[in-house]
């Protein structure tokens, strides 16, 4: 397993964050977690300060925005919603004209995290937010 310095960021942020969070992710995830980090590097995330204004890389946030998308989306409603915000922000980066996502775009954005839900544990309301 690659050993990255993100994996220290995104474990400082969970231990700073809502416990209820942090227990919607499954152990297996955490363990993951613990295991990709760099071991003895401090990372340099501040709980003091907001979130937004921490020095993340877009690798930390991309795996902030999957874990979203994945265990912290209450509802089928909610992770479609997150995926719709996703998919605006992913064209108007690209320079892309904004357009509502198709059924076939969100499920192949969905379809990156079938392997999750069998390595890590169950996902909320996947098979209903995959139409099975």
């Amino acid at each position: 397993m690659e050993q990255r310095k993100e994996y220290n960021d995104l474990w400082m942020i969970l231990q700073h964050m809502d416990k209820a969070e942090v227990n919607l992710l499954p152990d297996r995830y955490l363990a993951f977690v613990e295991k990709a980090m760099v071991p003895g590097w401090k990372s340099d995330i501040d709980p003091d300060i907001p979130i937004d204004h921490q020095p993340i890389s877009s690798k930390t946030r991309d795996v902030l925005a999957c874990l979203n998308l994945t265990y912290w989306s209450k509802s089928p409603q909610e992770r479609r919603e997150f995926a719709e915000r996703l998919n605006a922000n992913e064209r108007a980066y690209a320079g892309k004209e904004p357009g509502p996502m198709t059924e076939e775009e969100y499920q192949d954005l969905l379809e990156v995290f079938d392997d999750w839900n069998d390595m890590f544990g169950p996902i909320p309301f996947w098979s209903e937010s995959r139409g099975r």
